[in-house]
């Protein structure tokens, strides 16, 4: 969603004319957003199971998967750089919406948004 234009310098950028239909790409962002959040749920499982598996000195009954910290900084970014494109387009004056809908939409980003928060994936996953 996020579209800049150079200007005739190349130096600083300008927000470019909102594309036509981007208002009907909103509620699909959002549904994105919802679907990295249930993905980022099933890592935070996984990660509950493989803590409840470790015992010191025996080796694990199971191999969990050894890259899922790395899959949750790949969605929590896919999440926020999400977010931040969805928020772009709601400010953007040119954006084809009633006022009605934005706040619909805006509603919508902030739960999901709040939800992120209350997995805490930056404080145990990408900052631990």
């Amino acid at each position: 969603m996020r579209s800049v234009e150079p200007s005739q310098e190349g130096k600083v950028y300008k927000p470019s004319i909102p594309p036509p239909g981007m208002a009907s790409r909103i509620p699909t962002a959002l549904r994105e957003l919802s679907a990295i959040l249930r993905k980022l749920r099933e890592l935070g499982e996984w990660a509950k199971l493989e803590q409840q598996e470790r015992r010191p000195h025996e080796p694990p009954s199971f191999q969990p998967r050894s890259h899922l910290a790395e899959d949750f900084r790949i969605q929590y970014t896919a999440f926020i750089s999400l977010a931040m494109d969805i928020q772009e387009a709601l400010n953007h004056p040119g954006l084809e919406a009633s006022q009605r809908e934005r706040r619909r939409w805006r509603r919508r980003l902030r739960e999901l948004e709040d939800q992120l928060h209350t997995l805490d994936v930056a404080e145990r996953f990408i900052n631990p």
